[in-house]
């Protein structure tokens, strides 16, 4: 009796991600086409402010890998840099957390006053992944920098203004 009911909780949890697998690729394909929410980071000056936010961070809160800035979402992935533990309310935050907080909130306030608004710019949560092994980091770069290929915006990610690919990582994309 317990090896069916192993069974069937394994069959279930196939189910799930199966599911879970679907909503995020369609998910996925709405963001992409960029024609979902706000488009602010399809203005140069928006779109630079991130980019600069993201390099300026490189060596200090993590080592940049790879990033592509949409006209509605950003890919990034790093690897988390330690540090010192700093006493505040920030610094008991998650590694991830805490940077993205801080990124998002200092491009957020810059680009707002770029497009003269107040408000929230960013989504409150992020789509955090921790990646385990070489293979799925070079297919997590490989799909952030081909994110505009796959969008039909450019036929090679190189042309995409807003990609960024660690040098390391070249010869496996």
């Amino acid at each position: 009796m317990k090896q069916l009911s192993q069974k069937n909780s394994v069959e279930d949890e196939n189910f799930k991600n199966r599911i879970a697998s679907k909503l995020f690729q369609k998910y996925e394909k709405y963001l992409d086409e960029g024609n979902t929410g706000p488009t602010w980071l399809n203005q140069v000056e928006v779109a630079k402010i991130v980019a600069d936010s993201i390099h300026f961070r490189d060596g200090n809160d993590y080592d940049l890998y790879a990033y592509c800035i949409m006209s509605n979402h950003v890919h990034l992935v790093f690897r988390h840099l330690k540090k010192s533990k700093k006493k505040s309310s920030i610094s008991r935050l998650l590694p991830v957390t805490r940077i993205m907080k801080n990124l998002k909130s200092y491009t957020g306030l810059q680009a707002n006053k770029i497009l003269n608004r107040k408000g929230s710019f960013w989504q409150d949560e992020s789509f955090d992944r921790l990646i385990r092994n070489e293979t799925e980091l070079e297919n997590v770069i490989r799909y952030t920098i081909y994110n505009p290929v796959k969008a039909y915006l450019v036929k090679s990610w190189k042309d995409w203004s807003y990609t960024y690919c660690k040098k390391d990582f070249l010869e496996g994309v």
